[in-house]
């Protein structure tokens, strides 16, 4: 009886756990010439990997991390740290006020969904209200988080999963394909406010005028103060300058950047 060869493998893919450090190398190497000093955003200040950055699963890793979930990426060889599922973010309120973007601090479990209040608030007006904190309050009391509408906007992905439609060889590479245009969606979210990452998140909307508060705290005891830097105070404003030496400014997020 003859035996196999003793180097005959079968090659698995394994899962592959989130990491906000690989998910930075990925969007570095894929946008930035894999330094991520060429990032508009990378703080002068730093001469780090990051400068002041931090990597954001736009598809969040607690959104994947139930049993089934695991086993479809292992399965499908889905890599949580792709670039096309992150975004570079400032992890300073300062800079965040400057350029209009959320802030990336940790977990997002007090990030909220405002698809629902959109119309009161925004619908048909020339210029859009601010939404009170009363009403952020009461949208996190009836779970209309970040979180909770990154499970939503999965879920049809859920429903093929769970019917098997990956299975064939030929669908397995739409797991991914399917997974980057649900973080293309949630980055759409990002960019108009309509979803944020933290609490006080909608503060750094062009819209508001209360940005950073004036400081460095986004918690509980964040000042409700409106930002010199937000009523175009002379001599007042934000002027950080990023590590090519310009003066920071508003963009839009893409997914992979």
């Amino acid at each position: 009886m003859s035996k196999k060869p003793s180097d005959s493998k079968i090659s698995e893919h394994k899962l592959i756990i989130g990491s906000g450090s690989k998910l930075a190398k990925a969007i570095a190497k894929n946008k930035w010439s894999s330094d991520l000093k060429n990032h508009p955003w990378y703080d002068s200040k730093y001469n780090t990997e990051k400068g002041g950055l931090q990597a954001h699963h736009i598809v969040t890793t607690e959104s994947l991390d139930g049993h089934l979930w695991k086993l479809w990426r292992e399965a499908y060889e889905y890599d949580i740290n792709r670039a096309n599922n992150g975004v570079m973010l400032p992890s300073s309120t300062i800079i965040a006020c400057q350029v209009e973007t959320h802030v990336h601090r940790s977990n997002h479990n007090r990030g909220l969904d405002y698809d629902t209040v959109l119309d009161k608030y925004w619908g048909g007006k020339a210029k859009p209200e601010e939404i009170p904190d009363e009403e952020c309050e009461k949208l996190y009391s009836e779970l209309r988080t970040y979180l909770k509408g990154v499970y939503k906007q999965i879920s049809e992905i859920k429903k093929r999963a769970e019917k098997k439609y990956y299975c064939k060889s030929s669908k397995k590479k739409e797991f991914t394909e399917d997974l980057d245009d649900a973080a293309e969606d949630i980055v759409d979210k990002l960019n108009s406010f309509h979803w944020t990452l933290s609490r006080f998140g909608k503060d750094y909307a062009p819209s508001s005028k209360i940005g950073c508060g004036g400081g460095h705290i986004e918690s509980e005891k964040k000042s409700r103060e409106e930002c010199p830097h937000r009523l175009n105070i002379t001599r007042t404003g934000h002027a950080i300058r990023n590590k090519l030496g310009k003066v920071m400014e508003p963009k839009k997020l893409e997914a992979g950047s």
